[in-house]
């Protein structure tokens, strides 16, 4: 290659370049952009996140510049449950709700295994159901979508022949919106 090989020339004229030559021939060759050195292989990608450059404002106390809490959303980093914010983007749990960032909470219920007819429902008023699964032994059976006393439910029924168990689970899901209420993560 002509820019290893002027290298090489420069570095018989020149000893002192010797190290430049080995730089470029051995740790990051031209004509191999995917080669590494053994030390580059263990060594961890950088955190691009970690070095984006952000506003002073993000780190004053204060909610200022294009915040949408105090030192969070905008250009500052993500902001967590319970802070105000103006998109899924601006929450860290990437839900924003009514200007709060909310963390989904689901919940499963489960028919058990049965055998006949039986609902299962989302118990809270502030939940609601976001899927249904079919989890019985049974060849012949259904879960379909109820309402039962006004709660969102889902109704197992075994049909004829059904060689088995009938079994639904509901997959509900709530939103926290308040810190004190977030949990962990």
């Amino acid at each position: 290659m002509v820019v290893t090989t002027a290298l090489a020339v420069i570095a018989a004229v020149v000893p002192a370049c010797t190290f430049l030559v080995d730089f470029v021939t051995k740790d990051a060759p031209f004509d191999d952009p995917t080669a590494r050195d053994a030390n580059a292989e263990s060594a961890a990608a950088p955190d691009v996140a970690a070095d984006v450059a952000r506003p002073v404002s993000c780190t004053n106390g204060i909610k200022d510049g294009d915040e949408t809490d105090v030192d969070c959303g905008g250009r500052c980093a993500p902001c967590g449950v319970g802070q105000g914010c103006g998109v899924d983007a601006g929450c860290a749990t990437g839900t924003c709700l009514a200007g709060v960032c909310c963390k989904a909470v689901t919940d499963d219920r489960s028919t058990g295994q049965i055998a006949g007819t039986a609902n299962v429902c989302c118990v809270t008023s502030d939940e609601v159901p976001v899927g249904k699964t079919m989890c019985g032994t049974g060849v012949n059976y259904s879960c379909s979508y109820a309402t039962v006393d006004a709660s969102p439910c889902v109704h197992a029924a075994e049909g004829a022949g059904n060689n088995g168990t009938a079994c639904c689970i509901i997959h509900c899901v709530r939103y926290v919106c308040t810190a004190a209420d977030a949990g962990p993560g």
